[in-house]
């Protein structure tokens, strides 16, 4: 048995309680279940609109599926809850990072840091060096292929790859 049917079984039990829901989304997140995560945090949120973790576990998910603008609307509405949320505002600040916005990023990380969060001392750091030409998000084409052939075939097929700038979210957005 897994994780995840002891919480459906919760719920054939009480369906009204939020925290079962999001503990299941949790569970369906980690499985790489994202739609189905999603529709449970909807649920968790539905039943109890005041749990700012619900909005910062969903924006997981959403992330993931690439729906970055939800992805924001969460973030906000997580700290819109609890101003000094620094989990929401930390992850906000890298999902400004993924799509470009740097000067937001800049003022979530000063805010963490203000606010005590050490991890974000180093890319307070970076905030205070000039923008380098080489910075981009994930959505902005850096490269063009050299080989005509690239893409049109399973020998040449498109490689987004993993790094710092890729894996399945880039994917996705391709």
């Amino acid at each position: 048995m897994t994780k995840q049917y002891f919480f459906d079984k919760a719920i054939e039990k009480d369906s009204g309680e939020f925290i079962i829901w999001y503990n299941r989304a949790i569970i369906k997140s980690w499985q790489k279940n994202f739609e189905d995560a999603i529709k449970d945090y909807k649920q968790a949120i539905k039943l109890n609109s005041t749990y700012k973790k619900s909005f910062n576990g969903r924006v997981t998910s959403k992330q993931d599926i690439t729906d970055y603008d939800g992805a924001m609307l969460d973030f906000n509405e997580a700290v819109r809850l609890d101003s000094n949320y620094i989990d929401a505002i930390y992850n906000r600040g890298t999902l400004y990072v993924l799509i470009g916005k740097r000067d937001e990023v800049c003022k979530d990380f000063k805010l963490t840091y203000s606010l005590g969060d050490e991890q974000s001392k180093n890319k307070v750091e970076r905030c205070n060096e000039p923008p380098t030409k080489n910075s981009h998000s994930i959505l902005r084409l850096t490269k063009t292929a050299q080989n005509n052939k690239y893409g049109f075939s399973e020998e040449k097929s498109i490689m987004v790859g993993l790094g710092p700038d890729g894996g399945p979210a880039n994917q996705r957005a391709y």
